[in-house]
């Protein structure tokens, strides 16, 4: 949270004195804990209409809005400046509501949540089969957990913990309610494959920046993206299933179980893990274009124009190795013969 409303230079400054992280810490939980205090006392609908106002004013102030407004015009070129600072706003207002309804989560899950499970992961959701459900930072993705959990299929969440300790803890409060286990980012990859292996699912968000990877397509420009999840996939031989959150008038939200992704288990190695996550990245680009406000852009999600000529070399050199490694595998898992 504080990397999405500090601003980098402010950043830099905190990182080098420790008494002003901690100053800083203490500040923003305070006003995430006002906020929450607030919205405790309003209706669902209500909290999440002021978060929205509160944020869409506050939110283009801030030094990350620039981040967003990068990341808008990737995505829409065709759109002027006006209409991008239109679009940057409308997605600040949605993070704000998302901020507010934190303290209604476990009312809103239960009681404002509408779930549409698609024909082909029928079969996988109802049978509670070992799965990787890969949602996206949409609407308010905080939903979608507990109504994986709500199905009764055992699961494990990979989440990143905040940089802030102190709103970590108050965030962690609130997820725990929803019945799921967590797995830090840091720990993930074999924490995944144990949970796999004992039938649990695992949700994950892999949507945002990734720190390694190939470069693939998104939309227009190849983008640094995680392979990982479609890798462990692919060779563990469980399902993967993209969940699509939307947000609906009242503070209301649509959760569908998408058609399974295939994981092109006629490959090997790195060529099926592209293929997979090329698939998702195209079910994803497609939904953030019927409404792009409700995607949390607050990250730079591809390089910019001095480096992009670095990231497609990069993307070359993974194509070709790929290509030669298809051969083996370059993880080393046992076939669960569970899922």
């Amino acid at each position: 949270m504080a990397r999405a409303l500090l601003s980098k230079r402010l950043g830099r400054l905190i990182a080098q004195v420790p008494r002003l992280r901690t100053l800083v810490w203490v500040l923003e939980a305070m006003l995430l804990g006002a906020l929450w205090m607030l919205s405790y006392c309003l209706t669902p609908a209500a909290a999440s209409r002021f978060g929205s106002l509160l944020m869409a004013a506050v939110g283009p102030l801030l030094g990350r809005n620039r981040t967003l407004l990068a990341n808008l015009k990737v995505m829409f070129p065709e759109h002027t400046d006006e209409q991008h600072r239109r679009l940057a706003r409308k997605v600040w207002g949605n993070f704000g509501a998302m901020l507010a309804e934190y303290p209604h989560l476990r009312f809103i899950t239960r009681a404002r949540v509408e779930i549409r499970i698609s024909d082909a992961a029928r079969g996988v959701v109802e049978g509670r089969e070992p799965a990787l459900y890969m949602a996206a930072h949409l609407a308010n993705f905080e939903v979608v957990a507990a109504c994986i959990v709500r199905l009764g299929i055992p699961l494990s969440v990979i989440y990143s913990p905040q940089q802030n300790a102190l709103v970590d803890r108050m965030i962690q409060y609130q997820r725990h309610k929803n019945g799921c286990e967590f797995i830090t980012k840091g720990e993930a990859f074999p924490e995944m494959i144990q949970a796999l292996l004992k039938g649990r699912s695992i949700g994950l968000l892999p949507d945002q920046r990734a720190h390694a990877g190939p470069a693939l397509p998104f939309f227009g420009r190849d983008a640094v993206t995680a392979v990982i999840p479609a890798r462990l996939a692919h060779r563990v031989g469980c399902p993967v299933v993209p969940i699509r959150v939307e947000r609906l008038p009242g503070c209301w939200f649509r959760v569908t179980f998408d058609d399974p992704i295939d994981i092109h288990s006629e490959l090997k190695g790195k060529e099926a893990s592209l293929k997979t996550t090329s698939e998702y990245l195209t079910r994803l680009e497609g939904w953030i274009r019927i409404h792009p406000e409700q995607w949390l852009a607050l990250k730079r999600r591809w390089p910019k124009q001095k480096q992009a000529a670095a990231v497609e070399d990069e993307a070359s050199r993974s194509t070709s190795e790929a290509s030669r490694s298809t051969a083996q595998s370059t993880l080393e898992i046992p076939r669960s013969t569970t899922a």
